[in-house]
């Protein structure tokens, strides 16, 4: 049976932060797929989602043109309102609205930056041209139920399994070197 992250563990058990390190950039700037895009995420005249903020009360400015009105139905009893009479009601409603849609309104998104996505995208093909097979062993090293050992059959090791998984840990820590390097 094999562990989760079999190679992560031994390497943290080892207190080797470089290795570890140069793992954890593996894994999040070079492991990953295809770039994450949207359609127009860089344009900031397209809004691709309206925020919902609870705000559907009268608006401000309905407010004042509701006063407004109240004092010429005032002056002149046969005027056409357009608007709701003002009352205090209507005003501490949309207080109360406003005053819980900060608690109430969902986070913002967060937007990929299409730009900074695809330069990564890039910069990872061209790390993975460069290292050739050894871009497998890094893969392997971060995959949740692979072993020290399935890396030292990989490159070819053998003997009996600590020998294999000597190996296999030898050429994880070596290939985290060559990659940390011309990474950094």
């Amino acid at each position: 049976m094999t562990s989760l992250f079999q190679p992560l563990r031994v390497f943290r058990a080892k207190g080797d932060k470089f290795t570890l390190k140069a793992l954890w950039l593996w894994i999040t700037d070079y492991h990953e797929g295809e770039p994450k895009m949207a359609v127009n995420d860089n344009n900031p005249s397209v809004n691709p989602m309206q925020i919902e903020t609870r705000i559907d009360a009268m608006s401000a400015e309905k407010l004042i043109l509701s006063l407004e009105e109240d004092e010429k139905v005032k002056a002149d009893p046969a005027f056409e309102r357009t608007t709701q009479p003002y009352s205090a009601n209507l005003h501490n409603e949309r207080f109360e609205r406003v005053k819980h849609a900060k608690k109430s309104a969902p986070p913002l998104p967060e937007f990929v930056d299409a730009e900074a996505e695809m330069v990564r995208y890039l910069d990872a093909k061209r790390m993975r041209e460069w290292l050739g097979s050894d871009a497998d062993v890094l893969d392997m090293a971060v995959e949740p139920n692979t072993t020290l050992h399935d890396i030292g059959r990989h490159i070819g090791a053998e003997g009996d399994h600590d020998a294999v998984s000597s190996a296999g840990e030898k050429e994880v820590r070596e290939v985290a070197k060559v990659f940390y390097d011309e990474a950094a």
